[in-house]
């Protein structure tokens, strides 16, 4: 019987391997005497893979649960912190950072 963490890295192994051949096959479309593209299209394409990754990288590292937390205990109690996944704030120039 496969245990959970077999199925993981088998899962993982596999699915890592096709998002580089599929960066790998996006990084095709970079020649200029076969496509033509501007800097903007570079930043969006760049800017939405860099965004989903933080997103599922931040999913592997919250708690499941997700339940609210006042910060500081007692003395902050009327301050609400927001959760882990959200991103408030965030512009598309932060995206290059």
């Amino acid at each position: 019987m496969e245990t959970k963490r077999d199925r993981f890295v088998r899962l993982a192994e596999n699915r890592t391997n096709k998002v580089l051949e599929t960066v790998r096959v996006l990084g095709n479309l970079s020649n200029k005497s076969q496509y033509q593209y501007t800097d903007d299209d570079i930043h969006a394409i760049f800017a939405t893979i860099r965004k989903n990754l933080r997103e599922t990288e931040q999913r592997f590292r919250t708690t499941a649960g997700r339940e609210f937390k006042l910060a500081g205990g007692m003395s902050n109690s009327n301050h609400a912190q927001p959760d882990s996944s959200t991103t408030l704030g965030r512009t598309e120039e932060d995206d290059d950072a």
